[in-house]
């Protein structure tokens, strides 16, 4: 870590998702991923997120440009930028900065292995969904994994299990009810950044269709 005061203002860079103690003024960076799987931050400064942002955009060899942010100059998208690429937010108020250094970026997100389950496929049976592997993002993702039943191998699926909704019941699963005898079993794991934001509403069926952040499989029919 370092500090320096140039132009009039203190201002302190701290490490990947570090906050600077003896800073005026704190900064906290919110890590997420867009649903094209492209990397996305957030500067806030502390405590009201009030004041003036700027960026810096660093190569993997260090090499450092200003580039501007959107949405009042807090947000920063890391598009396709290379694996290895870091980003500087600074945040002034008054005559006080800090700034904080993001985490590298390892690229866009994609599954290269498909969720799977464990657990029989038949009726009274727990199924627990086992997440897919991913590679992208900024290394702090987590996984949203869905068990859901369907009519038909194209769709007409519901959810049975959420591991987001039901993270506080301690369900890790769910047991197949006996009416879905016949129809399919599908399981979806969506890759979430970790300050992604979800409403109190039940989640929908993860897309059947091709996602960049969502990885499916559909295992078979359920038998009785």
């Amino acid at each position: 870590m370092c500090a320096a005061v140039a132009a009039g203002l203190t201002l302190a860079i701290v490490g990947p998702g570090e906050l600077m103690a003896s800073a005026p003024v704190g900064m906290r960076l919110s890590y997420e991923i867009t649903a094209s799987g492209t990397g996305k931050l957030i500067a806030n400064l502390v405590p009201n997120g009030t004041g003036r942002y700027g960026w810096k955009r660093c190569s993997p060899a260090g090499e450092c440009v200003r580039v501007a942010g959107s949405d009042g100059g807090r947000v920063i998208g890391a598009g396709h930028r290379p694996p290895g690429t870091t980003f500087i937010a600074t945040g002034t108020i008054g005559g006080s900065s800090a700034s904080v250094r993001s985490l590298p970026y390892r690229g866009v997100v994609r599954a290269t292995e498909a969720p799977r389950a464990a657990g029989a496929l038949r009726v009274g049976a727990l199924v627990r969904p086992l997440a897919a592997r991913w590679v992208g993002g900024w290394g702090n993702e987590s996984d949203r994994l869905q068990v859901q039943v369907c009519r038909t191998e194209a769709g007409g699926c519901i959810v049975l299990y959420d591991s987001v909704n039901d993270q506080r019941t301690g369900r890790s699963g769910a047991t197949i009810p006996k009416r879905f005898r016949n129809w399919f079993l599908r399981i979806a794991d969506q890759r979430i950044g970790r300050d992604a934001l979800f409403g109190p509403r039940r989640a929908p069926a993860l897309p059947l269709a091709p996602h960049a952040t969502v990885s499916t499989a559909t295992l078979g029919r359920i038998s009785a």
